[in-house]
């Protein structure tokens, strides 16, 4: 088709004018294709941008579990009924799942957007090897083993509302301990930082 031959625009024209509900129905036709492709295009992207605002100060390799109600009947109990994680499902789910490198409550306050709260913290002392446990005699000259060594970690932590940017639990000078045999000093590091977790959260607990 030459674009500049007259007489095969006229006939075009005149193909479109004989034959005017054809013609506005595929214009309509055209420009819905069209529309729809710019909104479902829009909205992906705006869906994907939501989504990584979203996540953005969230580690890709972590996952949050909650507690949902019952679907069911089970073991005597009515569906619908509720209940919360504790401490000790942390445990359980260290047990069950070894490739979990980090487990750990986490506070949320009265809703997803605007109410969280978030940790902060410094650690002001830290002792790897305090001795507790002897055998010997410690008095008289002979020979002394430790059986028994202690972490003791001190923390200044506060639990930050994000919503309003105020302090909601303050500890100031926080003292965690964990004891553990001579050479296995992360197994009590451990068990101090357990505890520094249970504090936390109880503190949070506290205020709600």
């Amino acid at each position: 088709m030459n674009l500049f031959d007259l007489d095969q625009w006229r006939e075009i024209l005149h193909v479109l004018m004989a034959n005017k509900m054809r013609t506005t129905l595929t214009v309509f036709g055209v420009f819905w294709g069209i529309f729809m492709l710019v909104v479902m295009s829009g909205s992906g992207n705006g869906l994907e941008n939501g989504a990584m605002e979203d996540f953005k100060n969230t580690a890709s390799n972590s996952f949050f579990m909650w507690a949902m109600p019952t679907s069911r009947p089970y073991a005597g109990f009515r569906s619908g009924r509720t209940f919360d994680l504790t401490s000790d499902d942390v445990d359980a789910v260290r047990a069950s799942i070894p490739e979990v490198r980090v487990v750990a409550p986490r506070a949320q306050l009265g809703g997803f957007r605007g109410g969280n709260a978030v940790v902060r913290g410094t650690i002001t002392r830290y002792e790897p090897d305090l001795p507790v446990a002897y055998n010997g005699d410690d008095q008289g000259g002979g020979e002394v083993t430790v059986t028994r060594r202690l972490v003791q970690i001190s923390v200044s932590v506060e639990i930050m509302n994000q919503a309003t940017n105020k302090p909601l639990w303050q500890r100031s000078g926080l003292m965690v301990e964990g004891d553990y045999d001579p050479g296995q000093e992360a197994q009590g590091r451990e068990k101090a930082l357990d505890k520094l977790v249970t504090n936390i959260v109880e503190g949070a607990q506290s205020q709600w």
